[in-house]
């Protein structure tokens, strides 16, 4: 919620569409590519806001005027209208920027409740910190800043993580409960139904977890076959439904420039864009704010430092199955991004925090078959140490990006724009969130991870109890 109030109005990448489409959908226009919405959306929603793409320029510069109704173009109304839904209703009772600040508040409760139940699905029994860290490596200053803001991509994030939890449940056991197999089958709608590319998203994080599991699939077949066919079936017909969506409203995106005029030229593109384009979105996961116009260093670094120290320790206590499923998650993370620019993509490109998603999926399925020990205990603490300091370190960016611009030779004296409120204010929201958030994680993690510790330290020579 500090982001919500702390980030200009339209600070969002794309965010005056994306509010505009939310303010359609519920006033009678779900997939129309020209909306009428009030003018306050219109200047913004047809060009970048007067401070985006330029760091020098401070937020103060932003006027929003009211007057009538007017048409715009959002090629966000060709989405699934879900995510719209779930965050435009504050625009039924609200007006003016009070509609604009109602629907941020509706996407942040939306980010932390879907969050919350990912961190909460995880099985108790000793595996939790070490899911967690993975968990914990997507919550980058972007995504923290995504979820302040109204953009698809903070509930396609968060929903992959609770399809990603739900899902290792899922195939731990072969009698895992209706409540579980139920849980998998709700989150693969949500996801698939945010953004159009979602469904393959949704499919490629249960397929790891599937693969990644030493249960063999006769064996889940056998006992758990009815659980599965029915959350099967309900998930394949809510990636039906969102194929469908996407094929009967194509976005601006995807499917309009043709693909390169051979083999040989598709081969030299994607090798380019795999050297050239992977770093840039590797910064852009880790913390590019705003329009992608300011950069926070600290971000990458930690980003880097804890994805780094969570692979050392993880990766060579899982199975063999689980790391090659991870390899192969990863690769498919790297690869089709870059398969999809150099064949389908026809505007500026690809964009780190589209990927996010996988990242998260890939830390989980990697720390569902680690170990809860003492080594990962150490990852945790750092990595939650790594976010806070991130998160705060970003906040501040912000600060000055938005208040004085990044232009250092202007005089910091004079503060150019605040926030409502104040920025003490969302300062100290912000602190207070992210010290519960700690607390939060370690109230759950803790006990169990120390039974588990206790009982994987029994002498050999002990008996077992009768």
């Amino acid at each position: 919620m500090a982001w919500a109030g702390a980030s200009p109005l339209f600070a969002g990448p794309d965010e005056p569409r994306h509010m505009a489409t939310a303010y359609a959908t519920y006033h009678g226009q779900v997939g129309h590519s020209d909306i009428i919405v009030p003018s306050m959306f219109a200047s913004a929603a047809a060009e970048a806001p007067c401070f985006a793409l330029n760091p020098s320029a401070t937020a103060d510069c932003l006027v929003i005027a009211a007057g009538p109704d007017v048409e715009v173009a959002s090629q966000f109304s060709s989405y699934s209208p879900l995510y719209y839904m779930l965050v435009g209703w504050p625009t039924l009772f609200l007006h003016g920027e009070y509609a604009l600040y109602g629907m941020r508040a509706a996407n942040s409760l939306l980010f932390a409740l879907v969050l919350t139940a990912a961190i909460m699905i995880l099985h108790p029994r000793g595996r939790k910190s070490a899911a967690l860290c993975g968990m914990l490596v997507s919550l980058t200053p972007m995504a923290l800043f995504l979820s302040g803001v109204v953009n698809a991509s903070a509930l396609e994030l968060s929903s992959a993580c609770l399809v990603a939890s739900l899902a290792v449940r899922a195939f731990q056991t072969t009698r895992a409960s209706w409540v579980i197999w139920s849980g998998l089958a709700g989150s693969v709608a949500l996801l698939s139904l945010t953004r159009p590319l979602s469904p393959l998203w949704a499919g490629a994080i249960v397929a790891a977890a599937l693969l990644s599991s030493p249960i063999r699939v006769r064996d889940l077949l056998r006992d758990a076959g009815g659980r599965a066919a029915v959350a099967a079936g309900l998930s394949m017909t809510a990636v039906a439904a969102a194929v469908a969506w996407a094929l009967a409203h194509p976005t601006q995106f995807i499917v309009t420039q043709p693909p390169p005029a051979s083999l040989q030229d598709a081969v030299v593109i994607f090798v380019k864009r795999l050297l050239l384009d992977t770093p840039t979105m590797i910064t852009q996961m880790a913390g590019v704010l705003g329009w992608l116009d300011t950069p926070v260093g600290w971000a990458l670094v930690a980003f880097l430092v804890g994805l780094g120290a969570f692979g050392i320790v993880a990766f060579p206590q899982a199975s063999g199955r689980a790391r090659l499923v991870v390899l192969g998650l990863t690769l498919f993370t790297v690869c089709v991004p870059i398969a999809l620019t150099t064949a389908l993509w026809s505007g500026t490109g690809w964009q780190g925090r589209y990927s996010l998603p996988l990242v998260a999926a890939i830390g989980v399925v990697l720390g569902w078959h680690a170990t809860a020990d003492r080594r990962m205990r150490r990852v945790f603490v750092v990595l939650a140490v790594l976010m806070v300091t991130a998160a705060v370190v970003a906040f501040a960016v912000q600060f000055v990006r938005y208040a004085f611009g990044l232009n250092l030779d202007d005089s910091w004296s004079k503060v150019a724009w605040t926030p409502p409120g104040s920025w003490a204010l969302w300062s100290a929201t912000l602190g207070v969130g992210l010290l519960a958030f700690v607390i939060g994680l370690r109230l759950v993690v803790g006990p169990h991870d120390r039974i588990r510790e206790r009982r994987s330290f029994r002498p050999l020579n002990a008996q077992s109890p009768a």
